[in-house]
Parts: structure tokens; sequence; C-alpha cells
């Protein structure tokens, strides 16, 4: 597996070095509860030099997220919720790029020892997500800076159940690789 796909994308001014299989970028804080986020982009690569790609945030105290739901972040990061936030997917292979590519992040999500994972997508895009085992949230849509102010729906991924939930493949790439 390798991680052009990052470098692709993080080759911009001010973006840090390639990691192994990850990229690890440190903003430093805009405001005090932006402090220390953790960005990674999380590449895959398939048959044929496909890719694909996605962003995880990963941070205590602050996920983009917040800035459209403050109030239902904070309550779950309240109840001692560890969080982390997917976004930016993007792929040119089919679905066993996608698959590859939920398969790193999954081992991401445990190396991270997160307990749910978010993600804001258009509602057109949410059934794509319930595939991956992602569910509602039962938030509403909000209008999202993040997205240029278009309406998202936030979906979740409980790392913790997803285990007793997964059947099939996705049982087999998610659960069953991640753990041998």
């Amino acid at each position: 597996m390798g991680c052009r796909a990052a470098q692709d994308v993080a080759d911009g001014p001010g973006e840090t070095a390639v990691y192994a299989d990850f990229v690890f970028i440190d903003e430093r804080e805009a405001q005090g509860m932006r402090a220390e986020v953790l960005r990674e982009i999380v590449c895959t690569e398939g048959s044929q030099g496909r890719r694909a790609h996605l962003v995880l945030f990963a941070n205590r105290r602050w996920l983009p997220l917040e800035t459209a739901y403050p109030l239902q972040i904070r309550e779950e990061r309240a109840r001692g919720i560890r969080q982390g936030q997917v976004a930016m997917l993007e792929s040119n292979g089919g679905p066993g790029t996608i698959l590859r590519l939920f398969h790193a992040a999954w081992e991401r999500f445990h190396d991270l020892k997160l307990d749910a994972v978010y993600v804001a997508v258009d509602p057109d895009d949410a059934a794509f997500y319930e595939r991956f085992l992602f569910e509602g949230t039962g938030w509403g849509p909000a209008a999202w800076d993040f997205a240029d102010y278009a309406t998202v729906e936030v979906l979740r991924l409980d790392v913790l159940s997803v285990v007793s939930r997964a059947r099939g493949t996705v049982r087999r790439r998610f659960i069953e690789e991640a753990r041998a």
C-alpha cells in the first residue's frame, strides 16, 4: 500500500513530510480550542494505480464539525466519547479501492482509540456512508461553513458497536483483517 495519493495532496506550501502510510499535519491554534488539531491523510492505492484518500481529524478538544453542531459534539465529548471526523473522500478507483481506504481508516480509528467518527455529507450521499456502517445522528440538517455553507447531514460511526453490526465483505475487510 503506497502513499503517493497522500503526497499528491500534501505537496502544497506549508504541508509536512509524508510518514509511512499517513501524512501528519499539526496546525497551531488560530483559537484556543483549536490547538493541536491532528489531520491525517489516509490513502490507499488499488489496482492499475487507482487511488483513494480521505482526511481524518482527531482531537480531544475540537473538530471542524463543531462550527455547525457545537452543542451536539460537546455533549458527546462531555460523556467521555473520544471523537474523530472524516472528510474530503476522493477516489478514482472502484469499490475495491474504497474498501481498502476504509480498512486503512478503520485501523487508524483503532490506533487513535476513537469511540465515534463523524462525517458531514450532502444528504443525497448519506446512503454511500451507511454502506460502511455510519448511521444518522438525528441532529438534523445544517449549513456548514467548511462546505461553503451547503446543507449537510451528520452521520456517525460507533466504532465500539460496529464489530457486532458488520456483516459480509465489510466485516471481513474492517474487522477480521484489522485484527489479524
